[in-house]
């Protein structure tokens, strides 16, 4: 926990301020809302060079580690552990959609498993691929940078729930295998990055009932497919979660009535869909 250095207040995942430095919790992480002192320099061409070397000094690291303070926003996940990162973007999705396929492929079963596990792997690093293909857009016309991080506890949660779900019939899976992070100074921004998070993911959960539905594709590819593209419900669900930092705090402070639409629509599509 890191103590706001405006309000005073414990924060799981703080923000760093790019032009004091200093870290503050979601409500006050814009100059404005912390009052700094250097909101003189805010949207100077000085301060757009600065974020772009930085941008840049991100992009140049090459080997898998913790995330440092300074690569990378400090982020804690339950339990005070940091995300990880190979601090290449698409080997961490491509991790994901393993993790992702490994989930669909124990929900179906052992039958053909090798051949589910492909699809289920490929399809499943696609659509995390998509989804960060959404947020880059959002993100380049707000000035809002997007990033994901695997959580190593969380993997092993998804895994378990999995299980549970499988010999239980539990009815979720708890999708906690690493998340999308925003960070910006702009809360439209941010709040229209977790909304466009959350319509890619349901939207790939309807087309997997819509696969389901389709009689001339072989049952062989149908229900696989069908499996992993049902895990983007739960992603959905996963990502709305209010926690400080993620999508569904994001959406929240940028439109309250539109996270209660987004959260009602979800669980609509959770329990009749």
């Amino acid at each position: 926990m890191v103590e706001c250095n405006f309000c005073e207040e414990n924060s799981p995942m703080p923000y760093k301020c790019s032009l004091c430095n200093h870290k503050y919790c979601g409500k006050h992480r814009l100059a404005e809302s912390h009052e700094c002192k250097y909101i003189h320099l805010y949207n100077t061409q000085e301060y757009r060079d600065k974020k772009l070397a930085k941008n840049r000094d991100i992009s140049q690291i090459k080997h898998s580690t913790w995330i440092p303070d300074t690569d990378k926003p400090n982020i804690l996940f339950m339990g005070g552990q940091k995300g990880w990162t190979t601090n290449k973007l698409y080997q961490d999705l491509i991790i994901g959609g393993i993790i992702l396929g490994f989930v669909a492929t124990l929900r179906v079963g052992l039958n053909n498993i090798i051949l589910n596990l492909i699809i289920s792997i490929l399809i499943g690093s696609i659509g995390l691929m998509l989804i960060n293909w959404a947020r880059q857009k959002i993100g380049y016309k707000f000035g809002v940078n997007s990033y994901f991080f695997l959580w190593p506890l969380g993997i092993v949660i998804t895994i378990l729930t999995t299980l549970l779900d499988a010999f239980t019939n539990f009815g979720f899976t708890l999708m906690a295998f690493g998340l999308f992070y925003t960070v910006g100074q702009n809360t439209e921004g941010e709040g229209k990055m977790g909304l466009i998070t959350y319509i890619t993911s349901i939207s790939l959960f309807l087309l997997g009932k819509i696969i389901f539905e389709l009689n001339f594709i072989d049952e062989i590819i149908r229900i696989p497919m069908h499996s992993i593209l049902t895990l983007f419900l739960w992603l959905a669900i996963f990502s709305l979660f209010p926690w400080q930092g993620m999508d569904g705090r994001k959406i929240y402070d940028w439109n309250k009535s539109i996270y209660w639409t987004c959260l009602v629509i979800v669980l609509f599509f959770f329990f009749f869909a």
